[in-house]
Order: structure tokens, then sequence, then C-alpha cells
């Protein structure tokens, strides 16, 4: 829907809450009280009961893209909550208040009024827990982090659920680090700021290019900066994240993946690891060690990448792609590959819009 179209419905749901909402009022008096005793509850109290409990659809997680079918995840939500309440004896009071008709329909134009103030975190999609924070770089004043919703209390940072669904900006894009920065312990605040795109891709370009001993790697950087310069539209481009560190800050390295892309728009997750066979399956003193050793060696060698790509996989939903010697011999190839896990589609608001045309042609 359009912000024209989703600021007329909110009118409209507006002026349908205010033509019931005394009569609503005494019937949720009575049943809060059990008798009509003649003060009428508030508005606010009313309110109170039902905005309370939003999180039935689990709006932290969930992605909904018809009120639809916000409304049957709230509905069944609280139909797992009354279950609970009655196993202590009591049924709640907003069970109670779903019962009752008028107060039922009232409740639900409250809901799709909600459901359309919050449209864009109703609609998107929502991170896994283990990508809401993310630390790259090899060590040292390499390291930095990227948060979604970045918060500090006593220099250590964490993120505002909240903030996090109502983040203006789209996931792990450019725009997300203009708009956030980057956690680092090399400045005083905690935290490097970009004013613009330029800023950014210099220091992309100084901080992770100059970095790096891999000319692969620096040829793939450069190829991605110039993308990014050509682009109409750098800030809704993925982030290519450099380094992507499997266990966050820990000091401990156990596995880094060399470049990352996180689309959102796609839902891909994808790690391109460079990975000639010098670096990665060459062994030393051939001559002065038996097959058996070579072999074993060699085995090694192997379980680790596999158990490297399970583990992101598993934790992260990541999915590696590999370029070997005969890949890297056409670098421009390479990046073609990892050029189009950076193609942005749209998210999925033009379903959502045909999705409710088809509800209500039903």
């Amino acid at each position: 829907m359009t912000p024209e179209e989703i600021k007329d419905r909110i009118k409209q749901l507006d002026k349908e809450l205010l033509e019931n909402q005394y009569h609503c009022l005494e019937a949720f008096t009575y049943l809060r009280d059990g008798e009509y005793s003649g003060d009428i509850a508030t508005i606010q109290q009313f309110h109170g009961v039902i905005g309370a409990k939003n999180n039935f659809a689990d709006c932290k997680n969930g992605k909904f893209l018809t009120f639809e079918s916000f409304w049957q995840a709230w509905l069944k939500g609280l139909y797992e909550h009354t279950q609970q309440c009655l196993k202590c004896g009591s049924k709640p009071l907003i069970a109670k208040v779903i019962e009752d008709d008028l107060l039922r329909e009232y409740v639900k134009i409250f809901l799709e009024r909600n459901y359309y103030r919050n449209y864009k975190a109703r609609i998107r999609t929502k991170p896994l827990e283990t990508l809401t924070k993310i630390w790259f770089g090899k060590n040292g004043e390499s390291l930095y982090g990227l948060y979604i919703a970045p918060n500090s209390f006593e220099g250590n940072w964490y993120n505002k659920d909240r903030d996090i669904r109502n983040a203006k900006f789209d996931y792990w894009t450019v725009g997300h680090v203009l708009s956030t920065g980057l956690v680092t312990d090399n400045t005083k605040d905690g935290i490097v700021k970009f004013d613009n795109l330029d800023k950014l891709i210099q220091f992309h370009n100084i901080i992770f290019r100059r970095a790096s001993s891999s000319e692969y790697e620096k040829i793939i950087i450069d190829k991605y900066l110039s993308y990014l310069k050509n682009s109409n539209n750098p800030e809704r481009i993925p982030f290519l994240i450099p380094e992507f560190r499997y266990l966050g800050k820990e000091k401990e390295h156990v596995y880094r993946l060399d470049f990352t892309i996180l689309n959102i728009y796609r839902q891909r997750y994808v790690g391109f690891e460079i990975s000639p066979s010098s670096s990665h399956m060459s062994l030393s003193n051939i001559k002065n060690r038996t097959k058996k050793e070579i072999n074993n060696e060699l085995s090694e060698n192997w379980e680790k990448e596999m158990h490297k790509r399970n583990a992101y996989f598993m934790k992260y939903n990541i999915s590696l792609v590999t370029f070997t010697d005969s890949d890297l011999t056409d670098i421009d190839e390479c990046f073609q590959k990892l050029q189009k896990e950076l193609v942005v589609e749209n998210e999925d608001t033009k379903a959502a819009e045909d999705y409710l045309k088809l509800i209500k042609s039903l």
C-alpha cells in the first residue's frame, strides 16, 4: 500500500472506533466489574487492556503481509494465553472482551489501526537473532560491529528490540551503515559515523582493502566500490562485509569469511571464500613425510573447511561460495557471481497489496 492509502485507511478506522466507543465502554465496564455501577471505564483503561496484548502476534519476529494474517496470529496467541491462565483458575479479561460481539469488532478495528500505523514493521522480514549484531575484521584496530539498533550502557553495546522492528533503513545495506555507523573500540564514543557515501567508500578502501594481504580480495573490493559509485540508489545495495567473524568480538579466532552479503530483499545470505590451493590446501615438508601422514593432513584440512561451512549455515543461515584456483583465473567472472547477490529486488510490499486485494475479493 502507498503512504497515502495507509493514511486514508487509518482515518477511516479512527472514525469507526469513535462511532461505537460509548456503547463499547459500557459493555467493557460491565465485563470488568461484573455489574453496571454508573462509573464507566475510561477509553485509556479499555485501550490499555487491548494494546498491552499486541505481542500475542509476536511482533518481534513475525511477518504479516495482511492484517488478516496479523489478526489470525493475534487470536492464536490469545487462545494459548487463555489456556495458560485457566490452568491457574482464571480467564483473562481480554478473553472475555473477545467473546462479546460488539467488543470483539472494536478490538479488531483497534488492532487494524495499530497494524497500519506500524505497517512497514509488520510486513518486513525480521532478521535472525544471530544477525542483529555482527562483527567483522581481522583483529585489533580493524574490528567493527554492525548493529541494527545500536545502544550502549556502560560501554557495552546492545540492540533495542523495538528499534529493530521500526528501523527506517533496510537491514545490512549501505543505508544501514550510513544510518547507524559501525561500533568499534577505536573511537572515544565507541562508534564511527559516516556523513555520506564518499566517506564510507573511503573508509572501506583504507581500512579493509589495505588490511587485506590478498590481491584477489583487493580487486573484489575495488569492483564493489566502483559498483556503489555507479549505482542510482546505492543506499539500498547490501553492504559488502569483509572478514565476518563466526564468534563475533571474541578474541579467540575460529572462522572468518572473506566476504559476506546479507540480502534482506531476497532473503539470501551468502559468504564468499577466496580459496587458492596455495593458501588453503598446501602441505609442507612433503619429501620427509609418509603418504599416510600427508593424507591425514589433507583429511584434517577438508574436515575443517566442511565444519566451517556447516557452522555458518547452522548459526547464521549463510551458504558459502568458494572461488578456487580455476575460478580465480577470471576474477571478473568471480565478481559477476558476487554481484548477482547484490541485486536489489523490492520487498514483499507488492505481494502484500496483492494478498489484500485477493482477500477483499473473496
